[in-house]
């Protein structure tokens, strides 16, 4: 997990070397109820789908990359907004 950020907006990078996903998993990762069948994986295929949701919701944006048999990064990129003046 990495985390940066600048004065227009902050992201954030997860990574993993597990399995990797191929094209037709990523096409499917955000799709609500949809899992990938690959070991003895439990989940309601929820997860991806509501992270975007809510990343989407506060103006932000939330990519996969992914290749089979070297992992995944998912980045989440969100706006800053006006900071307060005190």
């Amino acid at each position: 997990m990495h985390g940066d950020g600048q004065v227009q907006g902050a992201r954030l990078i997860v990574s993993d070397n597990g399995p990797g996903l191929d094209a037709k998993a990523q096409a499917r990762a955000f799709d609500r109820f949809s899992r990938v069948a690959q070991g003895e994986r439990d989940g309601q295929g929820l997860g991806l789908p509501l992270a975007r949701q809510l990343v989407e919701a506060h103006g932000g944006k939330l990519t996969l990359i992914s290749e089979p048999g070297e992992g995944t990064v998912l980045t989440m990129e969100l706006p800053r907004g006006a900071l307060p003046r005190g």
